[in-house]
């Protein structure tokens, strides 16, 4: 049984994540510092939280070597909502601040100055990922289809890493070297939940 760490600092939807991947047969390992992990296992970094905050504690936590070597040894990372986030330069929200750095994008508020709003509720997704480096999730026919769970308000500026754009240039699906980022939330995705767990397993 393969094993998969989540990052659990206090915040963020570290329980519900837990249950997602161990309905999918996969062996969860909390860990709250460096100690607590191993470099080659795989890492999910939940959501449901400030980014800004996520951010800090995992700097403070040590965790944020352990994140850039897992990354720079291309050990499979999902980041979900601010754990996509967190991945990034820096964000607007909380007054704004720094991040860990590890991908080029950032994140900012939805919609314009004047007029940002929420995002909350499930949305459709179709998608035909035929020739790309996700299809192994949805081999073999490679349509990506579902209803996707979104609860944020703020959200990351596309580049030539995504996969899937949403509100003009928002990013849905990241996928740089072999970090995962999702804006939308897998484990309440209904069947589209078991399709991201597959993530995980060799392609």
């Amino acid at each position: 049984m393969l094993s998969i760490e989540i990052v659990n600092l206090g915040i963020g939807n570290v329980d519900s994540v837990g249950c997602w991947l161990e309905s999918n047969g996969y062996q969860v390992v909390l860990i709250q510092s460096p100690e607590d992990s191993e470099i080659g296992r795989p890492l999910v970094i939940p959501g449901v939280c400030s980014t800004l905050e996520l951010s800090k504690r995992i700097i403070q936590s040590g965790l944020h070597e352990v994140i850039a070597e897992k990354y720079c040894s291309d050990v499979k990372i999902m980041g979900i909502c601010a754990g996509f986030q967190v991945m990034g330069t820096h964000t607007s929200e909380d007054g704004g601040g720094d991040c860990l750095n590890l991908c080029s994008f950032h994140t900012d508020r939805l919609g314009k100055s004047d007029i940002s709003y929420n995002r909350v509720g499930w949305e459709s997704l179709d998608l035909n990922l035929k020739g790309k480096s996700l299809r192994h999730i949805v081999s073999p026919n490679y349509i990506l289809r579902g209803k996707a769970f979104y609860n944020q308000g703020y959200g990351v500026e596309g580049d030539e890493n995504t996969i899937l754009k949403y509100d003009g240039d928002f990013s849905a699906i990241h996928l740089s070297k072999c970090f995962l980022g999702l804006q939308f939330h897998p484990e309440k995705s209904g069947s589209l939940s078991k399709t991201f767990a597959r993530y995980f397993d060799e392609n």
